[in-house]
C-alpha cells in the first residue's frame, strides 16, 4: 500500500433504496465479511474512513470502523444518485434509460440527478479529502452509481457494465503512483455477465 492508495466499498445488501433503509441480516454478515477483509489487506496501515451517510453505508462502514478501531466521518457527497420520479419504469426499463445515461451523462430522470451532478460532487470529494486522508489510505464507503462515478475519476473507461455488474458489496482499489491510476476489483464474489437487453 502506498499514501495514494483509495479503496472504494459498496455497501452490503440493503432493505431497499431509501436513505433509512438498513442492512438486511446478510448485508450485515456481508459488512462483517469486508472488515475482516480490509484487516488483512491493509496489515494496520494508517486509514481514513468515510462512508455516505444513508443508513446501509454507514451499517457496513461501521463494521470497517469496529474491527479496524478507527472513526469514520459522515459526507453528504457519497449518497447515491438521486434517481428522482422512475415509479413508472419496470427494471429493465430502468436500466435501459441508465444505459442511455452513461453515454449522456447530463440526461436525468423527472425531479431527478445526471450521473454529471454526480461526478461534479465526487471530484469535489476527493479534492476536499486530501488533506485529511495525507498519509493515509482512504476507504471510502458509499453507493452503486456513486461508487461508479467515482472510479470513472481514475479509469474513464469504467462505465455502465461496471456499474451494472457491481455486487453487493463490491471493494475496488485504486493506486496512484506518479499521476499513473490503477484501478482493480478486489472483492472475491462473482460479477454476474449482464446480457444486453436494451436495444
Amino acid at each position: 500500500m502506498s499514501a495514494h492508495t483509495i479503496i472504494i466499498v459498496r455497501h452490503g445488501k440493503a432493505t431497499g433504496n431509501n436513505p433509512d433503509a438498513p442492512l438486511t441480516a446478510m448485508g450485515k454478515q456481508q459488512a462483517q465479511q469486508v472488515a475482516s477483509f480490509l484487516q488483512q489487506l491493509l496489515n494496520n496501515e494508517k486509514a481514513l474512513i468515510v462512508t455516505s451517510p444513508y443508513a446501509r453505508a454507514v451499517q457496513t462502514a461501521e463494521e470497517i470502523s469496529t474491527i479496524l478501531e478507527l472513526p469514520l466521518l459522515l459526507e453528504d457527497k457519497l449518497i447515491e444518485r438521486e434517481f428522482g420520479n422512475i415509479t413508472s419504469l419496470t427494471d429493465e426499463e430502468l436500466w435501459c434509460q441508465l444505459q442511455t445515461h452513461f453515454e449522456q451523462p447530463e440526461l436525468s430522470f423527472p425531479h431527478g440527478e445526471s450521473n454529471a451532478k454526480v461526478t461534479k460532487r465526487v471530484s469535489q470529494f476527493l479534492v476536499e479529502i486530501e488533506n485529511k486522508a495525507e498519509g493515509k489510505v482512504l476507504i471510502v464507503v458509499t453507493h452503486r452509481i456513486t461508487a461508479t462515478m467515482l472510479l470513472q475519476e481514475f479509469d474513464k473507461d469504467i462505465g455502465f457494465k461496471e456499474c451494472r455488474e457491481m455486487t453487493n458489496p463490491d471493494v475496488y482499489l485504486v493506486k496512484i503512483q506518479q499521476g499513473v491510476h490503477q484501478v482493480k476489483r478486489i472483492w472475491s464474489s462473482p460479477v454476474s455477465p449482464v446480457e444486453q437487453v436494451c436495444q
